[in-house]
């Protein structure tokens, strides 16, 4: 964790019930790094949001997450292609990727269609073709 900003406010003994004073050391590194929001931290002390925000602006920055959500999403195809290949169960599978059965066997039926694309359509070789130019 990072300290907070040396310019945020620190506890007077003149004003004992102040925010300043009221809020401890591990809640303000707390909201500095995003453990705990500003709206919870403010129904703690019983005070605004707004005011809480205003008194101690600035948070650390937020963690970008597409690069997480596309790396989990890679992970659970290459789960459906080992469920594909029998390696695992669709329910082994979602355990294993902690995700739910409906979700895993969305990624397998999506596997299955992209692999199905890349092969030849074979429904139609053994039959003549009918003339649809009349």
């Amino acid at each position: 964790m990072q300290p907070y900003p040396t310019h945020w406010p620190q506890p007077t003994k003149t004003r004992p019930t102040s925010v300043a004073s009221r809020i401890t050391e591990a809640q303000k590194l707390n909201l500095f790094n995003r453990v705990i929001t500003t709206r919870d931290l403010a129904k703690d002390l019983d005070v605004h949001e707004r005011y809480l925000s205003s008194l101690f602006p600035g948070k650390i920055e937020v963690v970008d997450k597409k690069p997480i959500i596309a790396a989990r999403k890679l992970y659970k195809l290459e789960l459906a292609k080992l469920v594909i290949a029998g390696t695992y169960t669709t329910r082994q599978a979602a355990e294993i990727s902690n995700s739910t059965y409906k979700t895993m066997a969305r990624f397998v039926k999506k596997v299955r269609e992209q692999e199905n694309l890349g092969k030849p359509q074979q429904e139609n070789l053994g039959k003549p073709q009918q003339d649809t130019n009349k």
